[in-house]
């Protein structure tokens, strides 16, 4: 590269001269010599002799392995300058900065400047003494080297200057230098033993060169507890602590006048002092404390010195406990009491479902582990352990209303931090797994198998893989993996309802293998209505609910629903009909009787004895003939409740009219339904009193006009009697009427049957009446 740029410069030299050129100054480098990292500044000045403008004035850098693009050099006034950042000159070595001047005929001037990158580097040797004791002394070499050729002294480096934890110690120039060690600088080490970071930092030319070391600072006299043979002890155990001490380096063999030992809060005597090397071990017995970490203090007292150092031992606790199922039976299972540290300790249940173990005292992570589930309370404090875990799994579909393959119940008394249990669950049981939820009864009756709460949903993971479910934070409790059932009430409602009615129902509720649901509260009520009633079912399902009908016309919605935690809840509603009961009260005549020639009026009564009022009420007799009657009016505009009409009816009977009796029927209509009332009318003919005086005599001529006689004798008639036998055809003529009319009933209508009684009453009468004006 530099030969292209040296060539491209002899080519520029060696161009014909003319008579106006650019006249360059010698550029300048600022610094001269920049240190590596450091930017700088090229200056330069070019004029033209002729006047003619400067169009451009640039340079190029030339280095180890590199030539930048050209830099143009902006016009300041009074100087042309352009600063170079320093990643245009990125390693150390020789360079040449080339200045060119252009003037507007294209015509230039150049010129070459050298300069030199330089690095300040440092190395620290080393301390001296290797071990440094509390604020005595200490020497550290230093080199410093520029472009890697070390500093010597005449070499005009300013101060050094060593931090210690950050804080300075010393700043001075050094006196000395020491061609192995490079520059000594010497001070005192640290007035408490500890592991120090030292920093040594040299100035040269305005570049400082900096380094670190750790400087280990210790007591004079050393003292430790090398080790304890064992951290896991009980009462009663004979335990070997081995410690070390040392006098600047030299070991001191150590004696009971020296140490003294305590385990936690008890003192503890030295039983006998044995030695090897620098080693001293001391043999103690562990004093009566309960189950917990606790440390093992030694205290040295030697030439006024005196330091207490501990190691950490644990008391270990017996865990015991039983798991067995809601039957009392043995539940195979392995319990882990796992620490952070990676110790663990593992136990399982025997046939008899008991476990026990002994564990040193501390925190871990308890986890039992089934065959259908793992429960893990993480982060326990294990100081005691007296059976406080419960655990169990029964097989099988046993919580009515929920469809499950089991039932885990889980209880401890133990303080954790977290807790999770994860639970097996069969999918063959399932029509889809993303209908699985986690139930959670907190108070479960283990020897009703049933629930004295309501099962609330869990918050829980589903794994579709594994086919496990997982509770986290709240496990304490009984717990089912499954689906809620649904329940059903079977029951009849009518559609149709009058005001005053009662809606009854009987039901039974049943889930969908058609078992009886007990205990279920069944709810029925009427939409938009304050009308509601409940009951419970039965121990077979059995439930019975009465509830008043609305007392306004209209369709009406009733609902039933079903609710027992934990079934899905029942609804259904069906529409009903309320109306009011239209009903009337017709009173008529039995009889109306008249002699031909004679005419008489009767009083028919309409009651209104319904639930509603009725209007446009039409009104007529049918079975009469016309011209033996007239109706007073034909129809009543309305009829409240409760209200009573009466209206007349006259009636006559012509001379020229029909001896004969006729069943007459008095018809009330009104919203569309009829409403009847039987009575008879009869018209006989005037006896006269000719007739009344021969009707002996006649009768006692039987023999005479050649009517056999004998033991029976035929008694007088009377008019009332003739009226009777001259009424009887018709009236069982229009009986057979009326029963061919209402041949789809299964009972005589009750008018009917009380006319014929009156009827037969009056025949008595009038035969009785004949009999006694006989005898007279």
């Amino acid at each position: 590269m530099k030969l292209i740029a040296m060539a491209f410069l002899l080519v520029v030299a060696g161009a014909p001269a003319v008579a106006a050129m650019p006249a360059l100054d010698r550029p300048l480098v600022t610094p001269p010599n920049p240190w590596l990292g450091e930017g700088m500044r090229i200056t330069a000045n070019c004029t033209d002799d002729l006047g003619q403008p400067i169009s451009r004035i640039y340079a190029i850098i030339n280095g180890p392995n590199i030539i930048t693009q050209p830099l143009d050099l902006a016009n300041l006034g009074q100087e042309y300058a352009v600063d170079v950042d320093s990643s245009f000159i990125d390693r150390p070595g020789q360079y040449e900065a080339s200045v060119f001047c252009q003037n507007s005929l294209q015509e230039q001037d150049n010129m070459l400047t050298p300069f030199t990158v330089s690095t300040l580097t440092n190395r620290i040797s080393g301390i001296t003494p290797g071990r440094a004791y509390v604020s005595e002394p200490v020497e550290i070499g230093f080199f410093v080297y520029k472009d890697g050729v070390s500093l010597t002294p005449g070499a005009a480096l300013g101060a050094f200057d060593v931090k210690i934890a950050g804080q300075s110690v010393i700043s001075q120039q050094p006196t000395k230098y020491d061609t192995n060690r490079g520059w000594i600088i010497k001070l005192n080490a640290p007035s408490s033993r500890g592991i120090y970071t030292a920093e040594v930092s040299a100035e040269f030319s305005g570049q400082k060169a900096k380094n670190t070391t750790t400087l280990d600072v210790k007591d004079p006299i050393e003292f430790d507890i090398t080790s304890v043979d064992r951290t896991d002890i009980t009462q009663g155990d004979k335990i070997a602590v081995s410690m070390q001490a040392t006098d600047r380096g030299v070991p001191i063999q150590l004696t009971t006048a020296m140490v003294s030992l305590k385990v936690g809060p008890a003192q503890t005597a030295i039983l006998d002092f044995s030695h090897s090397g620098s080693i001293s071990t001391a043999r103690i017995t562990a004093p009566p404390l309960p189950p917990k970490y606790y440390d093992i203090a030694a205290q040295l007292s030697y030439n006024g010195f005196s330091k207490t150092v501990t190691r950490g031992v644990t008391y270990i606790i017996q865990v015991s406990g039983s798991l067995l199922d809601v039957d009392g039976n043995p539940a195979s299972a392995e319990i882990r009491f796992v620490r952070s540290d990676g110790f663990q300790s593992v136990v399982n249940t025997d046939a008899k479902g008991d476990y026990s173990a002994a564990i040193p005292a501390g925190t871990y992570d308890v986890i039992v582990k089934h065959s259908q589930a793992t429960m893990t309370l993480e982060d326990v404090d294990i100081d005691e352990f007296d059976d406080p875990i419960r655990f169990s799994y029964t097989p099988g579909d046993v919580v009515a209303g929920i469809s499950s393959s089991g039932i885990f119940m889980t209880e401890s008394t133990l303080d954790y931090d977290d807790a999770e249990i994860e639970m097996k669950y069969d999918e063959k049981r399932f029509l889809d797994e993303n209908d699985i939820k986690v139930f959670r009864c907190a108070n479960w009756n283990a020897a009703k198998k049933a629930c004295n709460s309501d099962w609330e949903e869990a918050d829980s993971d589903i794994d579709k893989i594994k086919n496990t479910a997982t509770v986290r934070s709240s496990i304490t409790g009984t717990f089912v993996v499954g689906e809620k059932r649904g329940m059903e009430v079977e029951f009849k409602l009518n559609s149709q309802y009058s005001v005053s009615d009662m809606i009854q129902i009987q039901g039974l509720a049943v889930d969908p293998d058609r078992n009886p649901v007990d205990m279920a509260t069944v709810r029925l009520s009427v939409k938009g209505t304050q009308l509601s009633a409940f009951a419970v079912t039965d121990v077979e399902g059995y439930v019975e609910l009465e509830l008043p009908v609305p007392q306004d016309e209209g369709t009406y919605k009733v609902l039933l629903t079903g609710e027992k935690d934990p079934f899905l809840d029942f609804s259904q509603d069906i529409d009903i009909i309320v109306t009011k009961k239209r009903e009337l009260d017709i009173g008529v005549p039995d009889t109306v009787r008249l002699d031909k020639g004679e005419s008489g009026g009767e009083e028919f009564t309409i009651a209104n004895v319904g639930q509603a009022d009725l209007t446009s009420l039409r009104l007529s007799i049918t079975g009469i003939p016309e011209g033996l009657y007239r109706l007073e009016r034909l129809s009543i505009d309305s009829l409240p409740v409760g209200a009573l009409e009466t209206v007349s009816v006259q009636f006559s009977a012509p001379e020229g009219s029909k001896a004969d009796t006729y069943a007459g029927t008095f018809v009330v209509e009104a919203d569309g339904k009829k409403y009847e009332k039987l009575f008879a009318l009869t018209i006989a003919e005037e006896a006269t009193p000719e007739a009344q005086e021969t009707a002996p005599a006649d009768s006692g001529n039987a023999a005479a006009s050649g009517i056999p006689t004998g033991s029976f004798v035929l008694a007088p008639v009377s008019a009332d009697m003739a009226y009777a036998l001259v009424a009887i055809p018709a009236i069982i003529a229009a009986s057979l009427t009326l029963r061919r009319r209402k041949a789809s009933k299964a009972q005589p209508r009750p008018e009917i049957a009380s006319m014929l009684a009156d009827i037969k009453k009056e025949i008595y009468s009038a035969g009785k009446q004949g009999t006694r004006r006989r005898k007279r």
